[in-house]
């Protein structure tokens, strides 16, 4: 069921400055990747590319990809938001 629901993701949600602004800086390509290795169902870029988020299938499954990332990622800023 996860895996169908993190295609529909990854199958809906984009951004267009993603082709341009991943190459240029590459650390936004190792965030999103860190965050789908903690289990992030999609991770993206918002808007112009301010904030890199990934939606997580529970809070709970946040919550842990959130403690391992802060652990293993000094320097990022990490902030879990419920969606309304």
């Amino acid at each position: 069921e996860t895996s169908t629901v993190a295609k529909c993701f990854r199958e809906f949600v984009r951004n267009d400055f993603e082709r341009v602004l991943l190459p240029r800086f590459p650390q936004l390509i190792e965030i999103k990747n860190a965050l789908l290795k903690e289990g992030a169902l999609v991770a993206s870029l918002t808007g112009s590319g301010s904030v890199v988020f990934g939606v997580f299938k529970s809070c709970l499954a946040c919550k842990n990809a959130g403690l391992q990332l802060a652990a293993n990622s000094p320097g990022w800023q990490l902030i879990m938001a419920e969606s309304l």
